[in-house]
């Protein structure tokens, strides 16, 4: 296994051989356990200006969405950055990801805003991506900020969650999404991009490190219900996996989509669908950079405590989300 010594480490410590498969573990244990790792893990507390933990409408308005609101100062010209956490579609929260979010709006000066969505097995799809358009309504209707520079990003699960809202953003008219308050760019951290995806990182990197294909296949059944390992009914089966809100790398329209930044760890069995997407968009003519960290594992980005490669994708988050690019 040829893997950097803090992807080593950080296998080591959550990821240890006698560890029980995601499928057997109970949710409110894999749920503490993944609070109770960024806590240890995520990096010097770092002070922002201001943080406001706020309760926003749901998009039915039956409900509401918790938000936490991430503001480097106290300034109505500044962008907005809409995150979503990783975690599989069944863990994360504000908490598992307040560090990284937090480093984010300082090291960028945009205003971030966390979206607490809902998790499943206990809510599942379109639950969690309607939780982050009602945030992104929330978001265009503020004035604290310029609701017409607003950028996405998202860590796994939550870069499928952040891809999944451009594309639903994408394909509204312009009578329910305003020109000016279309997605500038987005960020896309180990993203979920093409559920059927096989490909030659699933197969080399499915087991042994760390994200194996076995919980792949046990979180996806859990956000996407018994369609999606149903074989008996393939039409049902391939109406979800091949939904662009699902597999959003099959948008009949990447250019559409906002300039990207995908950051990709070589060593995970989601590298191969996000080079795949890297292409698609770049033969849309879309602005596309990818940046690939060798003999990295998944899950990196918020455990600034064990690998470099956290802060190094920090620094071309920042450069990203403030360089000119023409959008």
């Amino acid at each position: 296994m040829s893997l950097t010594p803090a992807s080593q480490a950080f296998l080591a410590q959550i990821f240890p051989p006698n560890a029980p498969p995601a499928r057997d573990m109970p949710l409110d244990v894999g749920r503490a356990k993944m609070e109770a790792a960024a806590r240890a893990l995520g990096g010097p507390y770092l002070s922002v200006r201001r943080v406001e933990d706020l309760s926003i409408p749901s998009l039915d308005g039956n409900a509401s969405v918790k938000v936490r609101v991430y503001s480097p100062k106290i300034d109505a010209t500044l962008p907005v950055l809409l995150y979503a956490h990783g975690g599989g579609f069944v863990k994360g929260n504000l908490e598992t990801h307040d560090q990284l979010c937090r480093r984010i709006a300082v090291g960028s000066d945009h205003v971030v805003v966390a979206v607490d969505y809902r998790l499943s097995p206990e809510h599942r799809f379109p639950a969690a991506l309607d939780d982050a358009e009602a945030a992104y309504t929330w978001v265009v209707g503020q004035v604290a900020w310029d609701a017409t520079r607003i950028s996405l990003a998202g860590d796994s699960a939550g870069g499928n969650l952040m891809s999944a809202l451009a594309v639903r953003l994408a394909g509204k008219p312009e009578s329910q999404v305003r020109p000016e308050h279309r997605i500038k760019r987005q960020v896309l951290i180990y993203p979920v991009v093409d559920v059927r995806c096989r490909g030659e990182s699933y197969e080399t990197y499915g087991t042994g490190y760390g994200l194996s294909a076995t919980a792949i296949d046990y979180y996806l059944e859990s956000y996407l219900g018994p369609a999606y390992t149903d074989a008996k009914d393939e039409d049902a089966r391939s109406a979800v996996l091949e939904n662009p809100e699902v597999s959003t790398i099959l948008y009949p329209h990447p250019e559409r989509l906002p300039p990207t930044l995908i950051l990709t760890a070589a060593c995970d069995p989601l590298a191969s669908e996000a080079g795949s997407l890297k292409e698609r968009l770049k033969a849309a003519g879309v602005p596309v950079r990818q940046v690939i960290y060798p003999d990295t594992v998944h899950a990196y980005m918020t455990f600034f405590d064990i690998f470099p490669e956290s802060e190094q994708s920090l620094e071309e988050i920042v450069r990203f989300l403030n360089e000119d690019i023409g959008s």
